[in-house]
């Protein structure tokens, strides 16, 4: 009995030194506790076994396979080795045999820490579009797309695909152009100002330019800024010139609309076509009313651009003997009209 706890004590004083220097992925299932046979070590853990026992020479308990050991100086452990992430841990260890060195155990389940992610149970550093990469798996995006490890960096394949980031994170998106089939936002956004609404297109506020390449602020106002007549395509009869949207020639603006030019006696449609510029003596269109046999009849037909006389508080319009003018009616008859109410449109 003294001889062996002698040897007991020369092995601790001697080998436990060594076996702590010594290489640790072969160390790394031994504990300390010296041993003569398997039944010194199963007396402290049923799931261990001794090594390097010899007649001459004490060994040392080790776990068995699918075991990974907790140790100090004077106890030892073996824990089951989780395969499952849905498998309960009790230490750390138990999880990075098989899950690697970035996982955990949390409230009893192995999981990969912050900053990693489980592809086929194994912990991988997460790494974003362009980062240090070491493998494919580093680079995983949202909906578990992979992005490839390229020169060291996690990129798109830029044949086919190109990055795209929302709210939602990133992603490698199909490229796709104004006019192409999309699925998605993402796809359209090689074209900036562009949206996917089942074809790529521009978005409200913008339009395309004439070779349906890219997206431009559209104008809204006569007088918004713009490079090419495209942007102002939502104006009608409206053209770019020195930068501005302008109304083309032989029409005016009013109210930010473009009005065709028309002349003092000719025919219109609106008062605003009546342009107010001195080779056109400042017209105003009238619609003329005159009273026959007691029945008021407009004459719409044969409205003309007429030069303003004078007028009244309550917005009619009197015309004097120098402003009458003649007019035919549907049936082809002249007709003159002598001080007639007339209201300004």
């Amino acid at each position: 009995m003294y001889r062996r706890q002698a040897y007991y004590l020369c092995f601790i004083l001697i080998f436990i030194p060594h076996l702590i220097s010594g290489q640790k992925s072969e160390k790394q299932l031994e504990s300390y506790y010296p041993c003569g046979d398997d039944a010194d070590c199963r007396a402290k853990n049923e799931h261990s076994f001794c090594v390097g026992n010899t007649v001459d020479n004490l060994g040392v308990c080790t776990c068995k396979k699918d075991f990974v050991i907790q140790k100090n100086t004077s106890f030892y452990k073996c824990l089951p080795v989780i395969t499952n992430m849905e498998d309960t841990c009790q230490k750390n260890i138990q999880c990075l045999v098989h899950f690697g060195n970035l996982a955990h155990c949390f409230a009893g389940k192995c999981g990969c820490t912050e900053g990693s992610h489980n592809i086929n149970n194994k912990c991988y550093e997460s790494v974003r579009l362009n980062g240090t990469c070491q493998v494919n798996e580093n680079c995983l995006l949202k909906d578990n797309q992979l992005a490839f490890c390229m020169d060291g960096r996690c990129q798109c394949d830029y044949i086919t695909k190109h990055p795209y980031v929302d709210v939602t994170g990133q992603s490698c998106e199909l490229n796709r152009y104004l006019g192409q089939n999309c699925t998605n936002n993402g796809e359209c956004s090689l074209t900036a100002h562009s949206r996917c609404v089942g074809v790529c297109k521009c978005k409200p506020g913008f339009t395309t330019n004439y070779q349906k390449t890219s997206c431009m602020t559209a104008a809204v106002n006569i007088g918004d800024t713009c490079a090419t007549d495209d942007q102002c395509d939502g104006i009608d009869e409206a053209i770019c010139e020195t930068g501005k949207c302008i109304c083309r020639r032989g029409f005016h603006a009013y109210n930010n609309i473009c009005y065709k030019d028309v002349a003092l006696r000719s025919s219109c449609q609106k008062a605003a076509e009546c342009v107010i510029r001195p080779d056109l003596q400042n017209p105003i269109k009238l619609k003329i009313s005159h009273f026959v046999d007691t029945f008021h009849i407009m004459l719409t037909h044969v409205e003309h651009c007429v030069k303003l006389v004078n007028a009244i508080a309550n917005g009619t319009l009197a015309i004097g003997e120098h402003a009458q003018e003649s007019f035919r009616s549907s049936r082809g008859r002249r007709r003159d009209v002598f001080n007639t109410t007339s209201t300004l449109v």
